[in-house]
């Protein structure tokens, strides 16, 4: 009898933990813990409320084009791409730029519109200024990525 006792407790404190983890999993973009492996999600983890929209933009002769996408393994890639741009920032001596587009990329809140990660760059440079990070040499993969959504983003009608 006494064991049966004990289990509750024990049984009451797992559920707790799992509705709070499907909570977190709902509502936010990121967990308190895995918040921290990604040095790019520089805000505090409650910022990223779900559902967020990366944003890529490229400005050509009909004005500035832009494809939304709201797939979250999407957003996750080029959070952890940009964490391991970010820690080896670029210093002064940056190559010259190759010329191109200008491009914006972002990853916004839908709820209110906040924009909470900002990188802007060319579209032939490799180096990107990402706001509240520094100055980074963006991974092939995330170039790779970059230049698919462009050539998408090329497509649709340019926005005011």
């Amino acid at each position: 009898m006494r064991r049966k006792r004990n289990l509750w407790p024990m049984f009451a404190m797992a559920t707790v933990v799992i509705a709070a983890l499907v909570y977190f999993q709902r509502c936010y973009f990121f967990d308190p813990f895995s918040h921290r492996r990604y040095a790019a999600a520089h805000l505090p983890w409650t910022w990223y409320k779900n559902p967020l929209q990366l944003e890529y933009g490229v400005l050509d002769d009909e004005g500035w084009k832009f494809i939304h996408v709201t797939d979250r393994d999407e957003i996750k890639k080029v959070f952890a791409e940009l964490s391991r741009c970010a820690e080896k920032p670029v210093e002064g001596n940056q190559p010259p730029s190759e010329g191109g587009s200008p491009i914006w990329f972002g990853i916004r809140r839908l709820s209110d519109g906040l924009v909470l990660l900002s990188a802007e760059g060319l579209e032939n440079n490799p180096y990107f200024h990402v706001r509240d990070l520094a100055t980074v040499c963006l991974s092939s993969d995330l170039q790779t990525l970059i230049a698919t959504r462009l050539k998408q983003a090329r497509i649709l009608p340019p926005i005011d």
